[in-house]
């Protein structure tokens, strides 16, 4: 058990880390975008770039050469910063701290760029309705303005957005891989009257050749759940 809480302690500290490298090269990332964005030519490309194992994680950007590189960075901070907290949540199932990580490392995410229009009568819409991500793990990088909403005990909650933190979402990918032991998200995102709004949300996805599946040992301790 000792051993166990030391590993955990030691995790959540590089989490911590991470997470605080990654949330200033977001807020970076987020400031090179605004002022690159009147860039006239924009064109797309997929770019490549090496992971922990020596397989290579592919993105498809789209604008300016600015943007391109900002996105590229912020990529490349989540992708690291997600395996990271992967290695958490196995710890906190008493798995060995790589198991999901391994799993990821070839991993096809996704990086998307929202926009929440201001909208003079806000309660009769929202930006995003009530939905759970397909996905296995959700970060994202909230502006100050906020909007979004998560629902738990019967009703829906905002979170608000914090200058030095990011939102981390369960997805249903993984909520099928740890067997039911963490239920995805159900959230939505509602929209202002006096000011619009952008989000920056990364997906944590696992290579579309794999099959996902528990691991073994919650298999074994648990049987399968449905």
């Amino acid at each position: 058990m000792a051993v166990a809480v030391t590993a955990q302690q030691t995790a959540a500290a590089t989490v911590q880390q991470t997470a605080a490298a990654a949330q200033q090269e977001a807020t970076a990332a987020v400031q090179r975008n605004t002022n690159g964005g009147a860039e006239k030519h924009q064109r797309q490309r997929r770019t490549e770039t090496p992971t922990a194992n020596g397989k290579r994680q592919r993105f498809h950007l789209r604008g300016g050469s600015d943007t391109m590189l900002a996105f590229k960075e912020y990529c490349e901070a989540m992708t690291e910063l997600s395996l990271k907290v992967s290695e958490l949540l196995a710890i906190s199932l008493g798995l060995e701290r790589m198991s999901f990580r391994r799993f990821f490392e070839d991993s096809s995410s996704i990086m998307r760029c929202n926009y929440y229009p201001a909208c003079e009568k806000p309660e009769l819409t929202l930006g995003t309705g009530p939905h759970c991500d397909p996905t296995s793990l959700t970060i994202l990088h909230q502006d100050h303005v906020g909007g979004l909403e998560v629902f738990a005990d019967g009703k829906w909650h905002l979170v608000s957005p914090k200058p030095a933190a990011l939102v981390v979402n369960i997805g249903d990918t993984f909520m099928a891989l740890t067997n039911g032991k963490y239920k995805s998200c159900l959230h939505r995102a509602v929209v202002k009257k006096e000011s619009e709004r952008r989000s920056l949300a990364f997906f944590l996805c696992p290579n579309k050749e794999k099959t996902v599946r528990p691991p073994e040992e919650l298999l074994r301790r648990d049987g399968w759940r449905r």
